[in-house]
């Protein structure tokens, strides 16, 4: 892996499902923009993902056992060199060949990019996302895939919290787009194509991650407190609007509620 400035790194976590992973490589090679590196983290597969992987002279592969989806991307950020980093995990693809090019060819300078997703679990449904703003993180998130975020900045932060086993992701998220009031830039396009269908998707996951947003804002309370007036401000004065009529201030009171309610 020699290249250096290179746009983008793209991280696949896979663990025996060679299939799924031949996949994810094909998309990615067809892409049309090639300012990219491929870092793909194995979990010890044994099913001949390694020999598979041998192929190819331009990936950096790394086999080893993990403790979970999160530690495998974190040790995957630890080797990026891309301005930015993208997830796309072994069986998802991006949704053409132009995608890439799509992004990129804007020259985008923000800290994370971001568009919609099209869920081939659920009848190819395409989840356009909606502002992203408080409101929007309360009940949702955007799937990794579909993100582009700054290398510098998911270093700068310590990457995804493993602590959190379904929702790390969205943890992250509100660091970076809450706490640290980071911009960001919507695509209105599909990124990518990807496979809802497991555990992230049952009624008891829904419970799990419902419990892992609360305590991702119990852990950055102190600071989300100390930014609230500022983040309302600076709403404020970009959408014109009435401070108590800001979706912002009536969110962060409830979080701020469900937090006591935690820790009392």
């Amino acid at each position: 892996m020699n290249k250096t400035n290179l746009k983008l790194s793209i991280i696949t976590v896979t663990l025996n499902n060679k299939n799924g992973l031949k996949k994810t490589l094909d998309s990615i090679q067809n892409q049309i923009f090639k300012d990219y590196e491929v870092i793909v983290i194995d979990g010890k597969s044994t099913d001949g993902t390694i020999d598979y992987l041998k192929k190819f002279s331009d990936i950096f592969y790394l086999s080893e056992k993990d403790s979970g989806i999160y530690n495998a991307m974190n040790k995957g950020i630890s080797y990026a060199k891309g301005e930015y980093i993208n997830f796309l995990n072994s069986g998802d693809s991006y949704f053409s060949e132009s995608t890439l090019l799509n992004i990129f060819n804007m020259n985008p300078s923000e800290d994370l990019l971001y568009g919609d997703a099209i869920i081939s679990g659920v009848e190819n449904k395409i989840k356009k996302i909606k502002p992203l703003d408080l409101l929007f993180l309360r009940d949702d998130t955007i799937c990794h895939q579909s993100q582009f975020i700054k290398t510098d900045l998911i270093k700068k932060y310590n990457g995804f919290n493993e602590k959190f086993k379904i929702g790390a992701d969205h943890d992250l998220l509100v660091r970076l787009v809450v706490k640290h009031n980071h911009n960001f830039q919507y695509f209105p396009i599909p990124i990518v194509i990807y496979d809802d269908s497991g555990f992230s998707s049952t009624h008891q996951s829904g419970i799990q991650l419902q419990n892992e947003r609360i305590q991702s804002y119990i852990e950055n309370f102190s600071e989300l407190q100390k930014n609230t007036l500022k983040i309302i401000e600076n709403y404020q004065e970009e959408k014109k609007i009435h401070f108590l009529k800001n979706p912002f201030y009536h969110l962060l009171l409830r979080y701020f509620r469900l937090i006591k309610s935690k820790i009392a």
